[in-house]
């Protein structure tokens, strides 16, 4: 077992944990997103479709389509719409599942910005788990919207919810997805 001040979590640290934080460390200094749910997961989108060194990445890409409709800091539940791209399609001409589940990783993991606050959801979180139900195929051209919510958290683990429905609430695609919480490295001076 790990002593106190030794990181037990040896897989957040280096670089891409100092970027991590130096993004939350933006997050909390904007007063707008302090006080409100919308601004909190629309930062969180904006950072994620951010211009990269690969711009063409397929989440990038992807995520470039999805507009905020809304956020509730209440149930820490987001709703997104998009409108299905054919970069988001198999040769058949419908959303492809990879596609789904980039959408539904992404977009579930945004709801946690509502909860996030420093030392707690500020070094970052990755995907334990995403499990994906398929059950209607959804066509290029058609207008979906994607449900997201937190169902239960802890210090260590959280657990989340998405949908991509139709329009008219019909449910094309469904996920459950745990994620693990990392925590700040703590330096030994």
């Amino acid at each position: 077992m790990a002593p106190k001040d030794q990181n037990p979590n040896p897989q957040n640290t280096g670089e891409a944990l100092q970027h991590v934080q130096a993004q939350f460390q933006k997050f909390w200094e904007s007063p707008k997103a302090e006080t409100e749910a919308e601004a909190r997961v629309q930062h969180v989108l904006d950072y994620f479709i951010k211009p990269s060194d690969a711009p063409d990445r397929f989440e990038i890409k992807g995520l470039r389509e999805v507009k905020l409709v809304s956020a509730n800091p209440e149930t820490a539940s987001a709703c997104f719409e998009l409108t299905v791209a054919p970069h988001l399609c198999s040769k058949f001409g419908t959303l492809h599942g990879a596609a789904a589940a980039m959408l539904l990783d992404m977009l579930t993991s945004t709801c946690l910005s509502m909860i996030a606050r420093p030392e707690y959801l500020d070094a970052g979180h990755v995907s334990r788990a995403l499990i994906l139900s398929y059950h209607r195929p959804i066509q290029q051209g058609e207008k979906i919207r994607v449900k997201c919510r937190v169902v239960s958290i802890g210090k260590r683990m959280a657990n989340l919810t998405g949908e991509i429905v139709t329009p008219d609430g019909k449910i094309c695609v469904s996920c459950v997805h745990d994620k693990v919480i990392l925590e700040r490295v703590k330096v030994k001076l």
